[in-house]
């Protein structure tokens, strides 16, 4: 090859080389882009989870704070008796039941239950409740 071959050759390497370099600077350039376009979403989507999260808690607070565990007594569980006094009636509740009426009406079984000393246990059985 000649000199000018050569440099015809050569010359259109730089091109080539040229191409590459603006090709690969515009996509540098459209990555750039892309990425800052991406940060101000992340940002976006930051804001908005801190509002909704926000948000979340209040109504939270709404449904399951001190105010939403005050229930209404239903009056017709319980049951009340009648007292007169001088300027008002007052009610009364239904005294607490004692053990022996909660327990009394349970069938009771004795079981013994030798020792290997000359003593015997006697022990109250009380069946277990069932569901």
């Amino acid at each position: 090859m000649d000199q000018k071959g050569q440099d015809i050759l050569f010359n259109s390497e730089i091109k080539q080389k040229n191409l590459m370099i603006q090709m690969l600077s515009e996509w540098l350039d459209e990555k750039d882009e892309t990425i800052t376009e991406l940060k101000e979403n992340i940002n976006d989507l930051k804001e908005t989870i801190a509002g909704l999260r926000e948000t979340l808690d209040e109504f939270q607070r709404k449904l399951f704070g001190t105010g939403s565990e005050k229930t209404k007594q239903d009056k017709k569980t319980e049951e009340t008796v009648t007292t007169i006094v001088k300027s008002h009636k007052r009610t009364t509740r239904k005294a607490k039941a004692t053990r022996e009426e909660q327990y009394g009406n349970l069938p009771i079984h004795k079981e013994v239950v030798p020792c290997r000393k000359k003593i015997s246990i006697v022990l109250i059985v009380i069946p277990r409740w069932s569901i």
